[in-house]
């Protein structure tokens, strides 16, 4: 299949790499707001054709699917082009930056047959595959708590898109959604509460934060994410019969099961280097079976994932 790239930033030189890695999937094309950046990343990443707009990319007939990479705030509005133009959208995290954008987006989709899926590359990793899957089978028997980090340090800067609340910026869209997403991933459950608390900085975004998720099970998980302090950006779960322990959960190259008297029982390992291999080789399976979601990442889970940062985000303006 041939992927048309919009907005040629650093996740997309990671896109970029891992489709030079992925057997049937080819990156035919590249647009940007300025042609130079898009000729520079083209030529990087031997992409044969350059745009030099997106529409130009959509009029192609050869595209099949688009990889979407702009900043959070124009999620909704590429997307909705994409889907228009008759590709498939593989957009990255956050979808987008309201519910009832995300609620569109997913409407369009289907309503033209198209496949639609938020990046969340995280959850297609070996590691966390096989984490899921132990506690599906029981290994640590019920599952009882979790606990998920993602927090790194940037200075504060009004120019970033990170510190830029019109640009979709703050810490629950750029790194809370991860543990969200990993959350209910793993509890395999939507949530029926949800407690938070953001420290909001100076340009009105939230710098630091916290959610606790309550599920239907009783299940509890913690969600810690951040980008004004360091974490361990590890994850926890707890069951009654044992622990799981994921180092660096959102780029995890291992996995650590152990019962109950903490004796290690199993050790998942990867050496992939560019995690997006699988979630694209997800992506090009779904499209040539001509599925209209995947199901590690349903239209449900975006969805949920959605409106739990919209619930954690009140406290921006408040």
């Amino acid at each position: 299949m041939n992927f048309g790239l919009l907005g040629p930033g650093s996740i997309a030189r990671k896109f970029a790499d891992a489709c030079s890695r992925t057997e049937g999937v080819k990156l035919l094309a590249v647009a940007s707001g300025s042609r130079e950046r898009a000729e520079a990343f083209a030529t990087e990443f031997k992409v044969e054709k350059v745009c030099g707009s997106y529409e130009e990319l959509l009029a192609l007939p050869e595209i099949d699917a688009v990889y979407i990479s702009v900043i959070n705030s124009l999620h909704y509005e590429t997307a909705r082009k994409c889907l228009e133009a008759g590709k498939a959208v593989l957009c990255e995290k956050p979808f987008c930056v309201t519910v009832s954008q995300t609620e569109e987006l997913i409407r369009l989709a289907e309503e033209k047959g198209l496949l639609l899926m938020e990046g969340m590359w995280t959850l297609f990793l070996p590691c966390v595959c096989a984490v899921r899957n132990w506690v599906k089978e029981g290994r640590i028997g019920r599952l009882k708590y979790l606990d998920s980090s993602f927090s790194f340090y940037v200075p504060a800067d009004p120019e970033s898109r990170l510190f830029s609340a019109p640009h979709g910026g703050g810490a629950a869209f750029d790194v809370g959604i991860y543990c969200l997403a990993f959350s209910l991933s793993m509890t395999g459950q939507l949530p029926d509460s949800c407690r938070s608390k953001v420290y909001v900085g100076e340009t009105g975004v939230d710098e630091m934060g916290a959610a606790l998720l309550g599920f239907p099970d009783k299940t509890v998980a913690n969600c810690m994410f951040g980008i004004q302090g360091k974490s361990e950006d590890s994850a926890h779960l707890y069951g009654d019969a044992g622990m799981i322990h994921l180092p660096q959960f959102w780029n995890c190259h291992e996995a650590k099961l152990y019962n109950a008297g903490e004796e290690l029982l199993e050790t998942m390992t990867d050496s992939q280097e560019n995690g997006f291999v699988y979630e694209i080789e997800a992506f090009r399976d779904a499209f040539l079976r001509g599925d209209r979601e995947v199901e590690t990442v349903s239209h449900q889970l975006t969805l949920a994932c959605a409106k739990l940062l919209e619930e954690i985000r009140k406290e921006d303006i408040n």
